[in-house]
């Protein structure tokens, strides 16, 4: 079976790594044509409902647990899209919902996309308005949101091409995207190597600030701006973590986050039109 690079179509790539730290090794490798990095192994991603509560080999960052501390990050990210637009939000891959929540509560209109169940039924607890369906089959009406947001979700896309083709298709002509992933090109990445955190399980795609204009040109899309790290601030979050933390874990915190605002060193957010 062919194996085409998503952005350009191109069959030809060379191997960069070969990652066995986890129960099912992984094969990374670039495009020859276009330098789209991604998981060579296709990969049926399920997240059931262990790698919400900490039972399976990766897991994720519960929300709910973290709410005094994200829902002011939430807040400043919601201020600096208001800054550019407001109005009818949607959010891929929303998880619990919290971002939702947040933007409900500053007036936006809401929608959410989760196609795990575990969160999902969470989140339609809370009174979200959530669809538990990938966006491709969620049949939203075209022209309809002012802004759709992606957080760590790009990059665990069968087909990211596809999906920004259906989000250029349901957002509004003066819409906006906002999207957030790591950086394959960053120094962090490039020091790193094959232990990098980012080669993780269910992560299919590395994107670049070059390869991630490049399909978000591909699929409509222009105005490009991209923060290094994200648009949020270190001080922000230093804040938020004082609220419950101890001083210890706040200065890990800060340490930790503040190399990400230096250009080419930490991960990406994206703002397109």
């Amino acid at each position: 079976m062919k194996n085409k690079c998503n952005l350009c179509g191109e069959e030809r790539h060379k191997g960069l790594y070969y990652i066995q730290k986890y129960k099912l090794p992984f094969t990374i490798v670039k495009c020859q044509k276009c330098g789209l990095v991604r998981k060579l192994e296709k990969e049926e991603i399920v997240y059931s409902e262990g790698y919400f509560t900490g039972e399976e080999e990766y897991n994720y960052y519960d929300e709910r647990e973290e709410k005094k501390v994200m829902t002011p990050i939430f807040a400043k990210r919601l201020s600096v899209i208001e800054k550019e637009t407001t109005g009818y939000i949607l959010d891929i891959g929303c998880a619990f919902g919290l971002f939702l929540t947040v933007a409900k509560e500053r007036g936006w209109k809401t929608k959410g996309v989760e196609t795990s169940e575990y969160p999902y039924k969470y989140a339609k607890k809370q009174g979200l308005d959530v669809v538990n369906k990938p966006i491709e089959e969620a049949k939203l009406k075209e022209n309809t949101f002012d802004v759709i947001y992606m957080a760590e979700v790009i990059e665990r896309l069968i087909d990211p091409m596809k999906t920004l083709k259906e989000c250029r298709r349901i957002l509004k002509d003066d819409g906006l995207i906002v999207i957030q992933t790591s950086d394959i090109d960053s120094l962090y990445a490039k020091v790193m190597g094959e232990k990098w955190d980012w080669f993780l399980p269910g992560h299919l795609f590395y994107f670049s600030r070059k390869t991630l204009t490049k399909m978000l040109n591909k699929t409509g899309f222009e105005n490009i701006k991209i923060y290094d790290g994200d648009e949020i601030g270190p001080m922000v979050k230093l804040q938020s973590t004082l609220k419950h933390k101890s001083i210890k874990k706040t200065l890990k915190t800060f340490l930790i986050q503040m190399p990400r605002y230096i250009k080419g060193v930490g991960g990406m957010t994206v703002y397109a039109k």
